[in-house]
């Protein structure tokens, strides 16, 4: 059975909070595998990326919560159904995965990720690239399709009740939240450094940057720009803080992973999230040269790029589909509250994650420092 991690919070922490959503953490350790639990007589599919799997599972490392519960809906217990093979959901231990991105051998089938953390990976060369018959994320940058699987797009944006702002009347843009005379209110705010995703380019858009002139990032000019907000910021250091502080009224708009929004929706409490100038932050799954059932895990890469299932999974989470075909399944109510939508799409941020990756310790080192500023 694996440990839970008792790691402080680092970038796997910050990418679980923002996958967990409104649900409970599911309980760690390895999980009984999805399902029914009895093991039905299959057929196996006879050519294709399903066919010739000769491991019995795939052990899936993720962050619990609302996003394993759609996965396993959307995608796990079908491919169990069509291939015989379990899918086994567990909690992420930081130290597992990194000794497996280093090259070691571990239990993971499947490790998350982000784009950025995925170039730093390749640089050490322990990352395996997808069969050519695996069907690709064509939402992800070109150079990340070959290694990079079960994609989701998150939007990294704000959003404010409708008890706030009655009728979609409240910020529209960055500039706008930084208007507090305009938009009257406090402003919820991550408060760790390893949440520090879009802070300066958010800062940097309200002062006026083009969004296609946003890197590489001016540190100077994002961090003047933060100080001018920071008397009306309340700073949270998890992820249900965001809903508590808006539901409460201690703030009237906030920043944060868009799934926390469409929980808050799901809720009965109206949302309007933003998607202008929202960021595009893809979460990811990759396997490691060390990882044991590798055939069923790539199966489960091609299982979980179609459209349909995507769409499911979209539904279930408010999350944008890894690939475009997804959209011809959802319908255009739920499109309008995702990030990469072709509504939303070009009116959104997508990271230069390669310029990100090398600059990721800095980015946090400098936020860090920010946040303990008296």
């Amino acid at each position: 059975m694996f440990e839970r991690s008792t790691l402080s919070l680092t970038r796997r922490n910050f990418l679980r909070a923002a996958t967990i959503g409104a649900g409970a953490v599911a309980a760690p350790g390895l999980l009984t595998a999805c399902g029914s639990g009895e093991e039905a007589a299959v057929s196996a599919p006879t050519s294709g990326p399903l066919s010739g799997i000769k491991s019995k599972q795939v052990v899936y490392a993720d962050f619990g919560g609302t996003t394993r519960e759609a996965r396993v809906k959307a995608f796990f217990d079908s491919f169990t159904k069509e291939t015989g093979v379990k899918v086994v959901p567990t909690m992420t231990v930081d130290a597992v995965q990194a000794k497996m991105q280093d090259g070691e051998k571990g239990d993971y089938d499947a490790l998350p990720a982000g784009v950025y953390e995925l170039y730093r990976s390749l640089k050490l060369g322990h990352i395996e690239k997808l069969p050519a018959d695996v069907t690709r994320n064509d939402s992800l940058d070109k150079d990340a399709q070959d290694y990079a699987w079960g994609t989701f797009i998150v939007a990294n944006t704000q959003a404010y009740l409708d008890k706030a702002f009655p009728g979609g009347t409240g910020p529209q843009n960055w500039k706008d939240f930084w208007d507090v005379e305009k938009f009257p209110g406090k402003r919820g705010w991550p408060g760790t450094g390893y949440s520090f995703e879009g802070t300066i380019e958010s800062a940097l858009l309200a002062d006026g940057v083009p969004m296609d002139e946003l890197y590489p990032l001016d540190w100077e000019r994002g961090f003047a720009k933060l100080d001018e907000l920071r008397e009306h910021m309340v700073f949270y250091t998890e992820f249900p803080q965001v809903q508590q502080f808006m539901v409460s009224g201690t703030v009237s708009v906030a920043k944060a992973p868009s799934g926390l929004f469409f929980a808050l929706n799901n809720k009965g409490e109206k949302t309007h999230i933003v998607m202008n100038e929202a960021f595009q932050s893809a979460n990811i799954s990759i396997t490691a040269s060390g990882s044991p059932d590798k055939d069923a895990a790539f199966a489960l890469a091609h299982w979980m790029s179609d459209g349909k299932r995507q769409a499911e999974f979209a539904k279930l989470t408010g999350y944008g589909p890894g690939n475009q075909a997804a959209f011809d399944f959802i319908e255009p109510e739920l499109a309008k509250q995702i990030v990469n939508s072709p509504e939303n799409d070009a009116k959104s941020l997508k990271a230069d994650n390669h310029y990100l990756g090398e600059v990721y310790d800095e980015y946090v080192e400098k936020y860090t420092q920010w946040l303990s500023k008296k």
